[in-house]
């Protein structure tokens, strides 16, 4: 598989870091509301960071501006 990128915007609002379950919006796309499914923890704390929306076959990533890693999401 290729990883492709599908989306460049900004989560809306505050961003704190990734936890399993978290809900992201992003300023465009559509669908906007992503979910994070990976087991993945890590605080943070910006508001309006820039963020990257991969695919990988029918896997989606979300890459933010300030993290160490993206992490899979899924669409909410």
């Amino acid at each position: 598989m290729t990883v492709e990128l599908v989306l460049d915007a900004h989560i809306k609002g505050g961003f704190y870091g990734w936890k399993p379950g978290s809900v992201f919006v992003l300023d465009r796309g559509s669908p906007k509301k992503w979910q994070q499914i990976e087991d993945r923890h890590e605080f943070a704390s910006s508001f309006r960071p820039k963020a990257k929306l991969f695919r990988d076959g029918t896997q989606f990533y979300l890459e933010v501006e300030g993290m160490s890693e993206m992490v899979e999401v899924k669409r909410a």
